[in-house]
């Protein structure tokens, strides 16, 4: 996508058009108006209408479990108590070996930690909420 640069006349009482509006070819600016340079300032005031651009945040539902709030012990207790804290037969095959560890841990995670769904929304980006501004707030 190209850039157009949408000021033209000269913003500065030296000559030269050092303040700008810069924006995507497909983005249309409004009202642009450039005030004469040396009324204030040496430089142009620009001002300028931008259409909004707000994109809905879109949501989506995913499925999560409260690790955290596990009781750790009673979980280390209860692998241990389970087929897969013992050792295996020795005709046991790899597939069974899995078969039993998903669905021992499964049912374990079903226990401790069920399921629950919970709706996330996405957010555009804001580009000048960087690291600096998260450190702030």
């Amino acid at each position: 996508m190209d850039l157009q640069q949408h000021v033209t006349l000269h913003t500065h009482q030296a000559g030269g058009t050092l303040d700008l509006v810069i924006t995507f070819s497909d983005y249309n600016v409004d009202q642009l108006t450039v005030d004469q340079p040396g009324v204030v300032s040496d430089h142009s005031l620009i001002m300028c209408c931008l259409p909004d651009r707000r994109v809905a945040a879109s949501q989506f539902t995913r499925n999560v479990r409260s690790w955290r709030a596990i009781d750790r012990t009673a979980l280390f207790q209860a692998i241990a108590d389970s087929p897969i804290g013992r050792e295996p037969s020795s005709d046991t095959t790899v597939d069974e070996l899995f078969e039993t560890y998903n669905r021992i841990l499964t049912n374990l995670a079903d226990q401790f930690a069920p399921e629950r769904a919970v709706t996330l929304r996405l957010r555009p980006l804001c580009p000048w909420f960087d690291a600096e501004c998260r450190a702030v707030r």
